[in-house]
């Protein structure tokens, strides 16, 4: 007799060489509802974060072009970014990082329970000093 989750899995004779293989395989690819749910949740986000990525890359564009705070703090950021990344690194490149930062964060800090995501890297810091706060 064979569990799993809890409950009666199989009853088959597993001295059968094939009836043990079929049931392993079972077993193997059995995803706990947990696991299930997971799937699901990210195959959602998954779909929304292209929809959601241009939403930001649109308010970004449009900050740039008539809020001197934001464009300010963005060319701060953009120094910072050359200094730690790379100095070549292009403006685009960096707003695509912003971006990414602003999708992802929230995820690290609720999802996977790390509360100090933004604390831990120089460049997430900056982001959360000039940009969410």
């Amino acid at each position: 007799m064979v569990y799993q989750n809890g409950r009666r899995f199989s009853d088959d004779d597993l001295t059968d060489p094939q009836t043990l293989v079929d049931v392993l395989k079972s077993l193997f690819k059995y995803d706990a509802p947990p696991i299930e749910e997971w799937e699901r949740a990210a195959d959602e986000f998954g779909e929304k974060v292209p929809e959601v990525a241009n939403a930001l890359v649109k308010i970004i564009d449009t900050e740039r072009k008539k809020n001197a705070a934001f464009v300010q703090a963005f060319t701060g950021f953009c120094e910072i970014c050359r200094r730690a990344i790379n100095p070549n690194i292009a403006d685009d490149v960096v707003e695509k990082m912003l971006v990414q930062h602003l999708l992802t964060e929230r995820i690290f800090r609720k999802v996977f329970d790390n509360p100090d995501f933004a604390q831990r890297n120089v460049i997430a810091v900056e982001i959360e000093r000039s940009f969410v706060h």
